[in-house]
């Protein structure tokens, strides 16, 4: 499991510097909600090839929604907007508390046992988080622009965190491939909604051949492919140590930045690198920890 998961943050990790090629020739939010419709396609190609379609009752379908709207669709809003708003460093940092997060649902509510290895991952792993960005040289805003879309990144931080603790419990009872066929379903359908204007005004026929694949990887491979195996993972190992991995994406990041963009790659940055899988590595020794609070 720990092998896909790391598959699926390098494959999150490398997505911003597609995205950027196809950001050049589609708006952000258009290309958003471009993306998450090549999500639903694919999710539900997968349901009908690994035969997981079943029926959800009523009240499992409300938990759905609220999931999808308090969840993912906050995130991909929030998220679409703030980072335009905002300096990469600060978003980096704030999308890098996530395991914060979700360890602090996940102790208020007493869904998972966190312990003090759990919580020294957790620090060691912000940690390199601080040190890849500050080694990156990218800076930290503190305008009134900058912290209101520091903001808007905080609430999708927080909306993906809702996201991963509340699908455990979905996916321990339906298929997770099913799972996220609706969650995106819905997802797109709430995000069209608020994006029909920008979506009727774009020309979609003027957009190049790496606009398209750019956002077809985004939104097949990103969007669908990666959440599906997340989903997973948070219900085979948990969702604080799930979360964990989270903070390997600027690891990948940074390498593909220096391969394909010729970004700078530094002694800071390794540093960081090494510290965050020291983080998962003190979680790993750890033995499984029970599920919910004694």
């Amino acid at each position: 499991m720990r092998g896909l998961l790391l598959l699926v943050i390098f494959f999150w990790g490398i997505n911003p510097t597609i995205m950027k090629i196809g950001l050049v020739h589609i708006p952000p939010v258009p290309y958003n909600a471009l993306r998450m419709f090549f999500a639903v396609a694919t999710s539900w190609m997968i349901v009908k090839f690994t035969g997981s379609y079943e029926k959800i009752e009523a009240k499992d379908f409300k938990r759905l929604f609220t999931i999808s709207l308090f969840g993912f669709f906050i995130f991909q809003l929030c998220f679409t907007i703030g980072v335009n708003m905002t300096t990469a460093g600060n978003a980096s940092l704030i999308l890098g508390t996530l395991p914060i997060t979700v360890a602090l649902i996940n102790r208020l509510l007493g869904i998972e046992k966190i312990n003090h290895k759990m919580v020294m991952g957790i620090i060691l792993s912000v940690v390199g988080v601080v040190l890849i960005i500050m080694g990156s040289n990218k800076t930290f805003g503190f305008t009134i622009n900058h912290m209101k879309g520091g903001m808007l990144i905080l609430i999708a931080q927080i909306a993906y965190g809702y996201f991963t603790v509340f699908s455990k419990d979905m996916a321990q009872k339906y298929n997770n491939s099913l799972i996220m066929a609706y969650i995106v379903t819905i997802t797109a359908i709430l995000f069209t909604m608020v994006s029909a204007p920008q979506i009727m005004a774009m020309d979609w026929i003027s957009i190049p051949l790496a606009g398209w694949l750019s956002n077809a990887y985004s939104g097949i491979i990103a969007v669908c492919i990666c959440n599906v195996l997340w989903v997973l993972a948070v219900q085979k190992i948990g969702s604080t140590k799930t979360a964990l991995y989270n903070n390997i994406q600027p690891v990948f990041a940074i390498i593909t930045g220096y391969i394909v963009l010729e970004e700078p790659f530094g002694w800071v940055q390794l540093i960081g690198a090494i510290t965050i899988f020291i983080g998962l590595y003190v979680t790993r020794k750890n033995k499984e920890t029970p599920q919910a609070m004694k």
